[in-house]
């Protein structure tokens, strides 16, 4: 008896069985399974499998912004265009609306879009001195004293 092979007919009765699967494993989990394109040979076959979380659109990523969202950074303003969540320390993607950076793409960390406004902390006159750095007015008396002066 010849070994089975891998055909067309074999894989469309296997992907029923597996989105069968698929949707008992994501109810459990909360995820939502898609399958995509297929690759295969007569003894393999490679199947894409796409997961997102259920009651998440799929342009939208938990802890990141909406897709469409505008903010400013340092004065332009910007709107979030894509995620990019394998990138940690930059994983929003923004055009700029405005200005003479209108539309070219930039990348953000999260912190960059707390809704906002993000300006740079003035420096105080005088040498630059590393406690002079203390924006709040809380810092500022501190610095004060540390200094020997009065507040």
């Amino acid at each position: 008896m010849s070994a089975p092979i891998i055909t067309r007919a074999l894989l469309h009765d296997l992907n029923i069985d597996i989105e069968a699967a698929l949707i008992a494993v994501g109810r459990k989990h909360g995820v939502i399974f898609n399958t995509g394109s297929v690759r295969f040979t007569a003894s393999e076959a490679t199947i894409k499998l796409t997961a997102r979380i259920a009651g998440v659109p799929p342009r939208s990523t938990p802890g990141l912004p909406d897709i469409g969202t505008q903010f400013t950074y340092n004065f332009n303003t910007y709107e979030v265009t894509r995620h990019e969540p394998t990138r940690p320390k930059y994983p929003i993607v923004a055009k700029a609306l405005h200005g003479q950076r209108a539309g070219r793409v930039f990348k953000f960390p999260l912190a960059a879009i707390p809704q906002v406004t993000v300006t740079a902390i003035p420096r105080a006159a005088g040498p630059a001195h590393p406690r002079r750095r203390l924006a709040t007015a809380q810092g500022e008396a501190e610095v004060n004293q540390l200094e020997g002066q009065q507040p």
